[in-house]
């Protein structure tokens, strides 16, 4: 199930950049383009909502799914584009960022690293 959730929310982040445009240097900028990382947050914020009033349970369950599912997101993205995976640190930032970057590359990124954690789960 876990597989099937990151790739479901990987794909999607993948049509939010579509829908909101693309950015380097920030999350989100004042247009609402998101960078790769941003396009994840949005499209986890959507998957897995945050239970505020819920009982402290509920609330912890959601939170260790989303970060679960945040580690299963950079380790299939740096499989995806040859970036190391460390569980120190997150790639991603860095290289969406690098010059030359284009929506184009991080759309692809983020389909193959969907394939790549549904191939996993095979």
């Amino acid at each position: 199930m876990k597989a099937n959730e990151t790739a479901r929310i990987l794909r999607r982040a993948s049509d939010i950049l579509g829908e909101r445009g693309w950015c380097q240097g920030l999350m989100e900028d004042a247009q609402g383009r998101v960078c790769a990382m941003g396009a994840f947050a949005a499209a986890l914020d959507e998957a897995i909502l945050m239970p505020l009033d819920a009982e402290q349970e509920e609330f912890a369950s959601a939170l260790d799914r989303r970060a679960d599912i945040h580690i299963e997101f950079v380790k299939a993205f740096a499989g995806a584009t040859g970036l190391h995976y460390d569980s120190n640190s997150n790639p991603i930032p860095e290289w969406n960022d690098r010059t030359g970057r284009s929506v184009e590359d991080v759309v692809l990124a983020m389909k193959r690293a969907a394939e790549h954690v549904e191939g996993q789960a095979k």
